[in-house]
């Protein structure tokens, strides 16, 4: 059998790939976690930006037309 070096280095990068490729996926726990720590953080910055009081001048006007 011959031994290229374009067949070696193709089998060595792609070693790798299959690896990840074959991986088992995360359990659905972690996705549960994740979302409900996205949710506490979106509570918790909706609480602080409601405590900052913006004066009307500071608002830009909106004109909206149809």
């Amino acid at each position: 059998m011959k031994l290229t070096r374009r067949s070696l280095f193709a089998a060595v990068t792609a070693a790798p790939l299959i690896a990840v490729a074959q991986e088992a996926p995360q359990p659905s726990s972690s996705r549960d976690e994740d979302l409900k720590s996205a949710r506490e953080t979106m509570a918790n910055n909706a609480a602080l930006l409601a405590k900052v009081e913006v004066p009307i001048a500071t608002e830009p006007a909106f004109v909206f037309k149809a």
